[in-house]
């Protein structure tokens, strides 16, 4: 495996300017733009340079609205499971802002504790639809700046806006603010989770480390792969996930972002023969373990992983049992291990 160029030593953002340069046609993610297009397996494509420019327009988007927004400052999001988490993540970081990302599950008073702990002053709220019920609580009770999230249409318009200049040396990048996640809230409030361009930059510098007795990390099965992920968007796994896509070509393919995904949305992947690997929540794996002709269709894929939680034992006979024939992978994130049959 060839190393990249400052392998470790990389924002993400700075290198989708980069691969944008060099390689703008390079297909980075793709999804479907209505149930309907999904059903007839027709994805859009989002390349590099598409991606780029999207992540320069939402830049401008919060410097023009933000004008007097300082380093480190929050802004948070509610909204659909789609990439605009992710182009969020970015923009803000060109901004030296700090995205705050919730899950849409958590009650008001967690989504209060959590912007009271990060001072968090600025809401986004996405344009194409009616204020959600959780913001409408939230701004009763903790009066704040509203902004509107761009609809993924206008994000992803080709149109060519000004490069945002990402450009500070690695030494003062690799201590500054990138996203702020949360804790589950399973032992009380859900706590502040910062995460920094080092810590990003570790997912980044795991290709620099050698095998052992021939085996590799987890994330290499994934390298110039194209992965289906069912993943939150706003979860830690995700956030590995659409690092991957960048730092190591891991082309990412999504399901639909108005419903949750199911049994059928695995096999209505599985039938495009797009993907080459999977990764979802344990209790979607394990409703896909109970349908053997879905189950016959996943032992296509070179692997399947998991993550926030335990795989029932019995999911896990199935899916290993099922598959004993060739080389199948199972992968708990919580431990990142990696089990081949």
């Amino acid at each position: 495996m060839v190393v990249p160029e400052h392998c470790g030593k990389r924002t993400l953002a700075g290198t989708i300017d980069e691969i944008a340069s060099s390689s703008p046609h390079r297909v980075w993610a793709r999804y479907p733009t209505s149930p309907e297009a999904f059903e007839h397996g027709e994805f859009r494509q989002v390349t590099f340079a598409i991606l780029a420019n999207a992540v320069n327009r939402l830049a401008w988007h919060l410097k023009t609205t933000l004008p007097d927004s300082r380093l480190g400052d929050s802004v948070a999001y509610i909204g659909p499971s789609d990439i605009r988490y992710f182009v969020l993540a970015c923009a803000a970081s060109k901004c030296r802002l700090r995205a705050l990302f919730f899950s849409p599950r958590n009650n008001l008073e967690s989504h209060l504790g959590l912007m009271e702990q990060t001072d968090c002053q600025v809401l986004l709220q996405p344009k194409e639809k009616p204020q959600d019920q959780a913001i409408g609580s939230i701004l009763q009770q903790r009066p704040m700046k509203t902004i509107d999230m761009p609809t993924i249409d206008q994000l992803l318009d080709k149109t060519a806006v000004d490069h945002f200049t990402f450009d500070i040396p690695w030494s003062d990048a690799v201590h500054q603010p990138f996203l702020t996640l949360h804790t589950s809230g399973s032992t009380g409030l859900p706590k502040p989770i910062d995460i920094n361009h080092g810590l990003i930059s570790t997912i980044d510098a795991q290709q620099m480390l050698a095998d052992v007795d021939g085996r590799s990390v987890t994330a290499r099965a994934w390298a110039n792969r194209t992965v289906y992920t069912a993943l939150p968007p706003f979860h830690s796994a995700a956030i590995n996930f659409f690092t991957y896509s960048v730092f190591q070509s891991t082309e990412l393919l999504f399901g639909p972002s108005n419903q949750p995904p199911s049994v059928r949305t695995v096999e209505q992947i599985l039938d495009t023969h797009v993907t080459s690997a999977g990764v979802m929540a344990p209790s979607l794996l394990a409703e896909v373990s109970a349908e053997e002709s879905v189950l016959q269709k996943m032992s296509r894929w070179s692997s399947v992983t998991f993550g926030g939680g335990p795989l029932p034992q019995q999911a896990g006979d199935s899916l290993w049992n099922g598959n004993t024939q060739k080389s199948f992978r199972f992968s708990d994130r919580r431990r990142h291990s990696t089990y081949q049959s």
